[in-house]
């Protein structure tokens, strides 16, 4: 996983955090990407994305 804040964008009004979830779990793409305001937002979408993935993902908290 790979999580970052870009204060260029932020000084541009764009969105500042993203997260990228790689590898061959993650679907047929093999990465995830989100990038939004918050980092909580961030690391919800990604991983609920990553559930919706075939694979047993039940080691993640339900409360994410």
């Amino acid at each position: 996983m790979l999580v970052k804040f870009d204060e260029e964008r932020l000084a541009d009004n764009g969105d500042p955090w993203t997260a990228v979830l790689t590898g061959p779990g993650v679907g047929p793409n093999g990465f995830i990407r989100y990038d939004g305001d918050t980092l909580p937002e961030c690391l919800y979408v990604v991983l609920n994305k990553l559930c919706d993935q075939p694979g047993d993902w039940s080691w993640l908290p339900d409360d994410f």
